[in-house]
């Protein structure tokens, strides 16, 4: 219902259908409990004037909503405070607010109970004039029977009686024709015109008006309607998938995508939207789909593999990453891009043996690189490089005090020496293709010189475990030493 009274001033008071109407249209502002009476008297009172105003035959009757689109835009555009709106609207500002909704007349009342009675009170605008009418009517509950049913026959008595009093003085120059001389009034929604339906613009105008008052539920609805107006509109669909999104509604979103990308399937904008709504909803095989065949359709596009790859790096699927990664170097070979995400790949995974081979060919691909990119670089896989070489470092002492303590066998102290070798060749692969900024190559030569010196001690306590030769234990403490020294003297370089 609201969201139908919701287009009342975007639909019913803008058409010259409307102007040809006799009766006025009368925007009726909820009833406020006063004295003795509670909230659910005046949502009945409330209901009562506007079923008498109806009986009179002589207006229209228009529920007010506070939310309604055209209110809230009228605020941010300054034509109503927010102030206007809280609590009971003051009588200028229901004027004002029945004009920007474009109705004849506003009106609004009080039900209080006391001392045995109802009373309802009434006060009527006119909003082109500014003129007022107020009365009010009271009717006695009694005290015999069923009290609730007295009250409320009360209330009815009340409200018709102030009701017909002041529409005999406001609404006395409204002529209607014998059809409508009972009861031809009626509660106002939109169905009751011959209206045409909004178009387009109106559907997505109300409907960014929920979306900036937070109500996404209208929203959605508002956007079905323009989609449902506009069907081959793919911005539409776009947006009303979005919102879904928002709402974390990802099987209706998806729907929704995928009805849009039935009529355009080319559409790389929704096909991208589509796969992540996909991913977000769990339905990675869909996702993964959707990525690999946008690649494979357009072989050529390095940008389409990369986001393919990225996807399957993302979910930790490293074989499809690196596959789609090698695809787009075939595509372009010139392009150091692919490159470059095959050896953060296998950074991440500590293959840096393989990384480093990448990182050559990240820079043969791309020798005129500027100094922010070479520096950037470098960062990255030295810190990397460094990160691993402290591992190894932190290892070898820990695995020495472990076989001291008997905690691990010689062979798998052996076997973790020999892969903290292969880790620290990696090390240094990696510090020695890589291109340092200028002033950076002292601290990096003596990085390269340090890896080789720590593998070299690995390679020593191996043969010491095979030999049990002091000397080969003696060497390795030595060749350790000396490459903390170079580490230590890279760092203050």
């Amino acid at each position: 219902m609201r969201r139908l009274l919701v287009f009342i001033g975007l639909m019913i008071f803008t058409t010259s259908l409307c102007s040809a109407q006799k009766k006025p249209i009368i925007l009726l502002f909820p009833v406020q409990p006063g004295t003795g009476a509670a909230s659910a008297d005046a949502v009945e009172a409330t209901a009562a004037l506007k079923t008498y105003f109806r009986e009179t035959g002589k207006s229209e009757i228009a529920d007010f909503d506070k939310e309604s689109p055209l209110v809230l835009r009228a605020v941010r555009e300054g034509k109503l405070s927010e102030s206007d709106l809280v609590g009971v609207p003051a009588p200028e500002a229901r004027l004002s607010i029945g004009k920007i909704l474009g109705v004849d007349m506003v009106a609004a009342g009080d039900v209080g109970i006391k001392d045995g009675s109802v009373s309802v009170s009434l006060w009527l605008g006119d909003v082109a004039t500014t003129r007022i009418w107020k009365n009010a009517a009271s009717a006695s509950i009694g005290t015999s029977g069923d009290l609730d049913k007295a009250k409320s026959n009360a209330l009815q008595s009340a409200a018709s009686t102030v009701v017909y009093a002041v529409a005999a003085e406001a609404l006395k120059d409204v002529k209607v024709s014998g059809g409508d001389a009972s009861g031809g009034g009626a509660v106002v929604t939109p169905s009751d015109f011959a209206l045409p339906p909004p178009d387009v613009g109106t559907y997505l105008t109300t409907a960014e008006l929920y979306v900036r008052s937070g109500d996404l539920a209208n929203a959605i609805e508002s956007y079905r309607d323009a989609v449902n107006a506009d069907p081959t509109n793919l911005d539409i669909r776009l947006r009303l998938a979005q919102l879904y999104e928002k709402r974390r509604l990802f099987t209706q979103a998806a729907d929704e995508l995928e009805r849009a990308v039935g009529i355009d399937p080319s559409n790389q904008k929704l096909r991208d939207e589509l796969a992540s709504v996909y991913e977000q909803m769990g339905a990675l095989d869909k996702a993964a789909a959707i990525y690999t065949n946008i690649a494979d359709k357009n072989p050529s596009d390095v940008r389409a593999r990369l986001a393919a790859g990225d996807f399957f790096l993302k979910h930790k699927a490293y074989d499809d990453a690196e596959k789609q990664y090698r695809l787009a170097i075939e595509a372009a070979p010139t392009d150091p891009s692919p490159y470059e995400r095959l050896a953060d790949m296998f950074v991440l995974n500590e293959r840096l043996s393989d990384a480093a081979k990448e990182i050559g060919n990240m820079q043969r691909a791309d020798p005129n690189a500027d100094a922010n990119t070479i520096s950037a670089r470098y960062a990255k896989y030295s810190k990397a490089a460094v990160k691993v070489v402290d591992s190894v470092l932190s290892d070898y002492d820990k695995l020495a005090a472990q076989y001291s303590d008997k905690k691990i066998t010689r062979e798998e102290y052996y076997e973790q020496l020999r892969k903290d070798s292969a880790k620290v060749e990696g090390a240094r692969l990696v510090f020695e293709v890589l291109a340092a900024p200028v002033g950076s190559s002292p601290a990096n030569k003596s990085r390269v010189l340090a890896c080789s010196l720590i593998s070299q001690a690995c390679t020593s306590m191996m043969r010491y475990l095979e030999t049990n030769k002091d000397s080969e234990k003696l060497n390795a403490e030595i060749l350790l030493d000396e490459a903390r020294r170079h580490l230590a003297s890279a760092e203050g370089k």
